[in-house]
Formats: structure tokens, sequence, C-alpha cells
């Protein structure tokens, strides 16, 4: 309910809305429940350091898919926007690939859109 709230406001505001709920939520589909587990082990909220670089990628992916219209698009490094994978738990688990420009046809796939 709160994203719904945060992208009205944006919205009637004129604010770049980032859905980062959404795009973690992807992130974690495609990780799989046994593997989101691990990260969420004490409350279900709080996440070991594993999903907090899930939830950053996510947010940085949110970013870029938004484009140069987004005020934070020129401070994403490259070395960000081309991370394709990062080690978690005991093994590499492969994320969405990095996004491209927006003429990739693959760019609305990992965008969710």
């Amino acid at each position: 309910m709160y994203a719904l709230y945060a992208k009205a406001v944006a919205e009637k505001t004129g604010v770049t809305f980032i859905d980062h709920l959404s795009l973690t939520q992807d992130e974690y589909l495609g990780l799989g429940a046994s593997t989101v587990n691990r990260m969420l082990p004490s409350d279900g909220i709080h996440t070991t350091l594993a999903g907090a670089e899930v939830a950053a990628r996510s947010f940085i992916r949110g970013v870029l898919c938004a484009g140069q219209v987004n005020p934070l698009y020129p401070y994403v490094s490259m070395k960000a926007r081309l991370v394709s994978s990062f080690s978690v738990l005991n093994g590499d688990i492969p994320l969405t690939p990095p996004v491209a420009s927006a003429g990739d046809p693959q760019s609305k796939r990992r965008c969710g859109l």
C-alpha cells in the first residue's frame, strides 16, 4: 500500500518515482523462496548483506530504466551499470542482466514493463 501512496504523491508533485518494491520483488522471484528466506533470517524484513545487494541492484535498475529524465541517472557509475551477478550465500546466483539502452528489445523486460 505504501508504494501506491508514494507513486501517487510523486505523480502529483512531479517527482520521479522508482517502484523499488516491485523491482526488488522481481529479483526475489528469480532467486526463489529458499534463497530469499536465507537473506531475511531474523524478522522477514531486515536483510543480510546479500539481501541488501539485491535491493541496491533493484534500485539502480529502476534509476536506469527511467532513463536520463531521472535526476539520479548521471550519477550511476559505469561499474554499477555493468553488474550482472554477485556472490550470495555459498555460490554465484545470477540476477537479471544489466539494463541496456531504451532501444534494446530486452530493456522492457529488465525494467519490469
